[in-house]
């Protein structure tokens, strides 16, 4: 399975979670298992973007911002 697939169906199962939550704030099972989701989706999201930046590096390189001369 592909990552963003997988992000994709993290995503889908913290949001189904979140609305039962929502109907039910005082299950607070439901919001540690949306933590673990998050926690999922936030590192697949970091190595998707850090895989995008090994692909383009020219692109991350020019995104930067340019040293003024007087500055030390």
């Amino acid at each position: 399975m592909t990552e963003k697939r997988n992000r994709e169906e993290l995503i889908a199962k913290r949001n189904l979670l979140f609305r039962r939550f929502l109907n039910n704030p005082k299950e607070t099972g439901l919001a540690l298992e949306i933590k673990v989701l998050d926690d999922q989706i936030a590192k697949i999201t970091q190595r998707m973007v850090e895989e995008e930046r090994k692909a383009n590096p020219s692109e991350t390189k020019s995104a930067q911002p340019k040293k003024d001369s007087t500055e030390s």
